[in-house]
């Protein structure tokens, strides 16, 4: 990671990163609010099977909760053949209004950094059967020029198989979007995010009681 930004904040499955300069508050409502969409998404759709789904599903939590979605984030998909194949740059594709190249680098930064090479390798090389890697959901995020904070929620799914001919085959996914988050906006959930995760701990806490 570059020395101007650090992870923040784990998910079940996501880890956002802020950039220096952004406000102790916005980090932490930032944080709760993305926590909050994953628990919601993981709640009715299992990601590691729904990928798609499931990020519909935490898209719809960003919305609600005070994030204004600028544009989609994907790529066309990538086939995985052979360590060769694995030198093609991500080529991610963005339809925002103000689209940030900052945030675009920090996201392939952490997709480069998600694990997903190691798993298309050994895939390759000793898969015997259909396997699937759901990377951690990347969110990196910095303050912009007009006072607000821009988001860049991006989800990697590899997906390990054998063809018709019993070759073996990755399949890389990617799917997210651009957001501006809304501090005031966000105010008027605060209170009934913070509960919601309150409760989620409080029944995790009961379900590993020993």
């Amino acid at each position: 990671m570059s020395k101007d930004h650090q992870p923040a904040a784990s998910m079940l499955s996501s880890v956002a990163t802020f950039v220096a300069g952004m406000s102790a508050d916005d980090k932490r409502d930032i944080s709760d609010m993305l926590r909050q969409a994953d628990i919601f998404a993981s709640t009715t759709w299992r990601r590691h099977d729904h990928f798609s789904q499931w990020m519909d599903y935490h898209d719809s939590r960003l919305v609600k909760h005070g994030c204004t979605k600028l544009g989609p984030l994907f790529m066309d998909p990538l086939f995985i053949k052979s360590a060769e194949d694995l030198q093609k740059p991500f080529a991610l594709k963005m339809f925002s209004v103000r689209e940030s190249l900052k945030l675009r680098d920090l996201t392939i930064e952490a997709l480069n950094q998600s694990g997903y090479r190691d798993f298309c390798i050994e895939f390759i090389k000793h898969g015997s059967a259909r396997s699937v890697l759901t990377a951690n959901q990347t969110v990196p995020c910095m303050a912009n020029p007009e006072g607000g904070v821009s988001l860049m929620v991006c989800g990697l799914q590899a997906v390990g198989k054998l063809t018709h001919d019993g070759s073996r085959e990755v399949v890389l996914r990617i799917k997210g979007g651009e957001y501006i988050f809304n501090a005031g906006q966000y105010a008027k959930w605060r209170e009934e995010v913070h509960s919601h995760l309150l409760r989620y701990g409080q029944q995790q806490l009961k379900h590993i009681e020993l």
